[in-house]
């Protein structure tokens, strides 16, 4: 670079900045700010920083800088022509040094980066540092520095994109302030993070056209707390959710003076810049804040993060150890130790037995039955495997294993089957033999949902059970909401589906308990069965009904054969000849609803229903047989009674009795059934549950003629779910 002449100075270069004149004692000063990128052409020289002056040893901003005459360098030695783009942090980094007059060496440095008020020009974060000239002209007196002037200071910024055109626009510099606390702080601002924002787009708008106060105006305007506040803002903008977001959530969004937001105004890279800074700022005002906050729960972070860390172990060591990724086990294991006592006319004490009146159709004679009066102690354990493939659909499969065969509370002898337990349980094969009870997949279709299985119950094809009643079972009679027929829960190969919309929903479904077997030709007692035969054990079952939070109710009708898996809660006149009679088929109506309580207090919740039943039959039937039946049932319900998750409730039914006999003979089956509970919960898992039973007239018609039988049992049922 050649001397410097009296009356004008610029640094290498500059011919593509500004016009370098100075006049008289005004001086001009150049100073580059650099920062990822270099500022100009690959050969634009003089380095990152270029001092010039009228003479020689000016204070520029309180560093001591002299005019270069020869080729020299004020970046640690580096000569000025050596191009900036091979090493883009010399410059305003490593400014150190001065230059002699006409010496063309380094001389000892007057000024580095120690000088406070160098400090205020060039400490930018290297995030801030963006490529910017600020060329600055004042008036002063001769000798004085810039930061002492009282005149006012003018500046031309000027951007440089890598190795690109340079831009020139105006700013204005408030008088007596230095260069370093006003403008810079306003190009930190403007300037923010230029590796962001070398990623936008360029707009259309030239730099030269920008008014740099309305910019900086724009980006110091206070933020808008609300997107009402801009007069120019509709809901069907297209951006105004993200507006919404950005104004609500981060509050970084500011508009212009006369409160609008111009959406439809080409964004310039200043006014980008200025809304990022502003949004950047939010966000280190909550690190900030975290900061604190981490700081001051350290301790406890420390804590959690232990135990986090033991859990993340724990949860990796189940990960390795499953068996399944998308199955899930749950088990049920349950104790009854329970005894029942029998009082009547018809006992016969030293036999321990009790007669039985003869047939009322045949005149049979029948033969006594022994009484089941010892203390059993039996179980039932079942394991549910529920997987799903898709996060909506169910495949379940449920193993069970129980030894309830020969007690009482498994329903024998048969004569005595309604103090058949509803968790009583045991395969065909023999007590203590698992087997598989039920096995179907399950999934949605729309507002549809479909079951099919080779082992599937009609409960569980039903979109609702129209009872709350109980919270722990006991007898089954009282789980069949008050018409066991209709809601017989046959078991076997079977479909259905079921829709809900509004709180209504339609289930229909069919089920075949012989269905596994491939003779139609014979009963089931002979390995006949099917599907869709006389032979076939099924039902079909069509339920109605809605469903608010507190109340529903339902009504169901079901095609019943014999020979299914036994309707639970019939008298014995009732079984033989809905379940027994191979020429029989009965259609049974069922009418259900609950009401309960959204808290626990002095209201019970209520569940009743009520059945009805008509028996026909393929073949004429002698005068006596079943023609209409009947059964009802109410339960009450309490819960957290006296303490949390303890829950008390009561029930009486009148299982399928005979209310109508074909030939006109007049019935006598009547009879009522109690139950009484009190269920404790002892942990989340395991709950014991006291209960008592009482029957009227367990034998039903089949009692003798002026005699009297009842029976009455007491159980500790205990659960443990896990």
């Amino acid at each position: 670079m050649g001397p410097c002449a009296p009356g004008a100075c610029a640094a290498a270069g500059a011919d593509q900045v500004a016009s370098a004149v100075t006049a008289g004692w005004h001086r001009r000063v150049e100073v580059a700010v650099a920062g990822f990128q270099a500022i100009g052409p690959p050969q634009f020289e003089g380095g990152a920083v270029g001092v010039a002056a009228a003479h020689a040893a000016d204070a520029v901003v309180g560093g001591a800088h002299g005019c270069t005459r020869d080729a020299g360098d004020v970046n640690g030695g580096m000569a000025f022509s050596h191009p900036l783009r091979d090493h883009p942090w010399h410059g305003v980094q490593q400014l150190q040094g001065w230059q002699e007059q006409g010496k063309g060496q380094q001389a000892s440095a007057k000024t580095n980066l120690r000088d406070a008020n160098l400090k205020q020009i060039l400490s930018c974060d290297p995030l801030d540092l963006s490529v910017v000239y600020a060329v600055c002209s004042s008036r002063s007196r001769r000798g004085a520095a810039v930061r002492e002037s009282s005149h006012q200071v003018s500046c031309r910024a000027v951007v440089g994109e890598k190795w690109g055109m340079i831009r020139a626009v105006d700013v204005a510099v408030a008088p007596n302030s230095s260069f370093g606390v006003r403008t810079m702080k306003l190009f930190q601002k403007l300037l923010l993070a230029p590796a962001a924002l070398g990623l936008m787009a360029p707009v259309a708008a030239s730099a030269a056209d920008l008014n740099i106060a309305g910019v900086s105006q724009y980006g110091s305007e206070e933020q808008v707390t609300s997107i009402t506040q801009f007069s120019d803002v509709k809901p069907t903008d297209w951006a105004y959710q993200a507006l919404s977001n950005l104004i609500e959530r981060y509050g970084c969004v500011a508009g212009y003076p006369n409160g609008t937001f111009r959406g439809e105004r080409a964004m310039t890279r200043w006014e980008a810049a200025a809304l990022l800074n502003a949004c950047l700022d939010r966000i280190t005002e909550v690190t900030d804040e975290l900061k604190r906050l981490m700081k001051e729960f350290e301790k406890e972070l420390a804590v959690l993060k232990g135990r986090v860390d033991g859990l993340e172990a724990k949860v990796a060591e189940l990960e390795a150890t499953q068996f399944s990724t998308t199955t899930k086990l749950s088990g049920l294991a349950t104790f009854v130790v329970g005894a029942n006592a029998f009082s009547g006319s018809a006992i016969n004490t030293g036999a321990n037995t009790v007669n039985r009146a003869p047939n009322s159709i045949t005149g049979a004679a029948r033969t006594p039955v022994s009484l089941p009066n010892a203390a059993t102690f039996n179980y039932d354990v079942q394991l549910t495997f529920d997987t799903s493939f898709t996060g909506k659909d169910l495949l379940r499969t449920n193993l069970r294993v129980g030894n309830f065969g020969s007690s009482v509370f498994g329903g024998e002898p048969h004569a005595l089957g309604l103090s058949e337990l509803e968790i009583a349980f045991e395969e065909d094969a023999g007590p203590n033999i698992v087997g598989i009870d039920k096995l179907f997949y399950q999934f949605p279709l729309g507002q549809f949902t479909f079951t099919l299985g080779g082992r599937v119950g009609q409960e569980d094809m039903l979109a609702l059970w129209p009872s709350v009643y109980p919270a722990d079972t006991i007898l089954n009679v009282m789980t069949v909401n008050g018409a066991p027929a209709a809601y017989a829960k046959n078991l076997g190969a079977g479909g259905g589906f079921w829709w809900q919309n509004g709180g209504f929903s339609l289930s229909a479904n069919y089920v075949a308990s012989n269905g596994q077997s491939g003779n139609p030709s014979v009963p089931k007692g002979k390995g006949g069965g099917g599907i869709g035969n006389r032979y076939s054990g099924s039902t079909g079952s069509i339920q109605l009904g809605y469903q608010q939070e507190q109340w529903g109710l339902a009504a169901i009708w079901s095609y019943v054969q014999p020979e299914t898996q036994f309707v639970p809660g019939t008298t014995p006149f009732t079984h033989s000849a809905i379940d027994h009679n191979v020429n029989a088929k009965t259609n049974a109506l069922g009418l259900s609803a609950y009401w309960q309580p959204l808290q626990s207090g002095w209201w019970p919740s209520v569940s009743l229903g009520w059945g009805i039943n008509s028996t026909t039959y393929s073949v004429p039937q002698p005068a006596g047989s079943l023609s209409t039946s009947q059964s009802w049932m109410v339960g009450l319900q309490w819960t957290d009674v006296f303490q949390k998750g303890n829950d008390f409730g009561f029930a009486v039914a009148q299982p399928v009795f005979a209310t109508a006999l074909t030939g006109g003979v007049t019935p006598n089956d009547g009879n009522y059934v109690w139950e009484w509970w009190y269920k404790f919960q002892v942990t989340d898992k395991i709950s014991v549950t006291p209960a008592l039973i009482y029957l009227s007239r367990p034998l039903g018609e089949a009692t003798p003629a002026g005699e009297s039988f009842s029976q009455f049992g007491g159980l500790v049922k205990t659960s443990f779910r896990f």
